[in-house]
């Protein structure tokens, strides 16, 4: 028997279809890299640059992965903390997509916001492993209180820097409120990346939203002032998907995105009941991506890294912080109470039925078993699993569609 072999995750690229694909040539969902591997390679004594494509036979590195995996979702003590905070569940706006739409409004009080700077002091103070602490200021529309975001960021960047923790932030906000002198008051705060979405040109942009016609030229007015790196993120639905390849290049005309300062990508909108208005069944997203084909040139694909964890609802201490004083597990939970997880005062509540299941390890005999496990570990989404099953077939046939795409499209223009 051999001392090594190939590792589970080499996608023979010739063997598999792909076209334009080098001869011998392989991809490692695993470290994200290409070779060639000769059909008479010295498996007791393989070269070095080889060695992760090929592995020691008696490695298993499906069991491998499901141990880190379980390792950090578990770990009281973690190396790094990510918290999602909402210092509103308010929006000046009313997209007619939001899963938050039909939830009530509420802002930080000033008791909420100093129970919210007492609970993250106490998460470093209990945790002598931290290394970095992170926050995602979300909403509602965060810039809603950014008195909350200004108070709560104050404290935490000093508090962190006696403690010799890293800190960093980003947010993710619709733009509009969203000026030059914002985003210096941002940058510092710590806030080094900013999301913005788009859905439509003008008039499509005003009808979704429900906002004045003037809130599109706004927003990319904006974008352009900012002085934080900014991801423009195209949402694509039922509803404007034809025009999404003319969004995406218009956009990209932007100075500051022609300057690399910000970027943009694309992103499905889903809808989480049967009504399917705007949100794509995976076979209809799988038939839509096929026109990443006519955007190359100025949105070049990129594969997928690999990843531990399927989302950040997993990991046992990360948290997601309501306007209500109420720590949920999932950004999907805000602001139902009956979803809640524990409260800023109390704290996690372990063995609520919603913690448990969230904070668990997603990876089934069925994913030890499949050479796509590292970009999904299991499934991208937890919500998702628990309530539409894995999406397996999705997952690997996005592989394919990028994959694809980078072999014939993006390795000739490199």
């Amino acid at each position: 028997m051999s001392k090594w072999k190939h590792s589970i995750y080499n996608i023979d690229l010739n063997k598999d279809g792909y076209e334009n694909a080098k001869e011998n040539e392989y991809y490692n969902i695993l470290m994200g890299k290409f070779a060639i591997i000769p059909n008479d390679v010295d498996l007791n004594n393989p070269p070095e640059d080889l060695k992760g494509f090929l592995v020691p036979s008696e490695i298993n590195q499906a069991e491998i992965i499901t141990k880190q995996q379980h390792d950090a979702i578990y770990n009281d003590y973690p190396s790094a903390i990510n918290l999602t905070v909402c210092p509103t569940s308010a929006c000046n706006y009313k997209c007619e997509y939001c899963f938050e739409k039909n939830k009530s409004n509420h802002i930080m009080s000033f008791q909420i916001i100093a129970d919210t700077i007492a609970y993250i002091k106490q998460e470093i103070d209990r945790n002598k492993n931290l290394k970095s602490f992170s926050i995602k200021w979300f909403g509602g529309e965060p810039l809603l209180n950014i008195s909350a975001i200004e108070q709560i960021s104050r404290f935490t960047i000093d508090y962190c820097q006696t403690r010799n923790i890293v800190y960093s932030a980003i947010i993710i906000t619709n733009g509009y409120l969203y000026s030059r002198e914002v985003s210096e008051k941002l940058k510092e705060l710590k806030i080094n990346s900013v999301q913005i979405a788009i859905d439509g040109f003008i008039d499509e942009y005003a009808r979704i939203r429900h906002v004045s016609k003037d809130a599109y030229i706004k927003v990319l007015q904006n974008i352009e002032d900012s002085v934080i790196p900014v991801l423009i993120r195209i949402n694509t639905n039922r509803q404007n998907k034809d025009i999404v390849p003319s969004l995406v290049r218009e956009v990209s005309k932007l100075s500051s995105v022609q300057s690399g300062f910000n970027r943009v990508f694309v992103a499905r909108v889903k809808e989480y009941c049967k009504q399917l208005t705007y949100g794509f069944t995976d076979s209809e997203w799988l038939k839509f991506r096929e026109c990443y084909k006519e955007i190359q040139d100025v949105l070049p694909t990129k594969l997928e890294p690999a990843v531990l964890l399927p989302c950040n609802a997993n990991q046992k201490r990360n948290v997601v912080i309501g306007a209500d004083g109420n720590l949920y597990r999932c950004d999907f939970h805000i602001g139902n109470s009956t979803l809640a997880i524990g409260t800023l005062r109390e704290g996690i509540k372990e063995n609520t039925q919603v913690d448990k299941e969230f904070v668990c390890s997603t990876i089934t005999d069925k994913c030890k078993q499949c050479k796509y496990l590292p970009i999904c570990a299991g499934d991208r989404c937890r919500y998702e699993e628990l309530y539409q099953g894995k999406n397996c077939e999705l997952i690997q046939e996005r592989f394919k569609q990028n994959m694809q795409n980078y072999l014939t499209y993006v390795r000739e223009k490199e």
